[in-house]
């Protein structure tokens, strides 16, 4: 079967840990994996803070398009959420839920388009 392009090289993470994706639900379980890694990468509370708007921003494509109006995971919960005792972890591991459930919606769609282009 084909692979996308994305699925060869896998997620792409900047120079500061933070995970790139763009919702190709081959790479899902790559992404959240490393955005955990990279949460835990963040060195200063601050850091912590800011991780879940970061990761949320360093999504594109299919998965900014299906992801950034969510409510749930909006720029200001998300911000709320990581301020709290805890909260960086749990908006990030929020976030990625969210991100995946939605993403992996279009996995079907994603297998059909590969055989297709197979």
């Amino acid at each position: 079967m084909a692979t996308s392009h994305h699925a060869e090289h896998g997620v792409f993470v900047d120079k500061d840990g933070v995970p790139h994706y763009n919702g190709d639900p081959f790479l899902g379980e790559e992404w959240a994996e490393r955005a955990i890694l990279g949460l835990g990468s963040c060195l200063t509370k601050e850091t912590q803070k800011a991780y879940p708007l970061r990761l949320k921003n360093a999504l594109s494509g299919r998965a900014w398009t299906m992801c950034h109006k969510k409510d749930d995971i909006s720029a200001v919960k998300l911000a709320a959420g990581a301020a709290v005792e805890d909260g960086p972890m749990d908006t990030t591991l929020m976030l990625i839920s969210v991100v995946r459930k939605t993403c992996e919606k279009a996995a079907p769609l994603k297998k059909r388009e590969a055989f297709e282009e197979f």
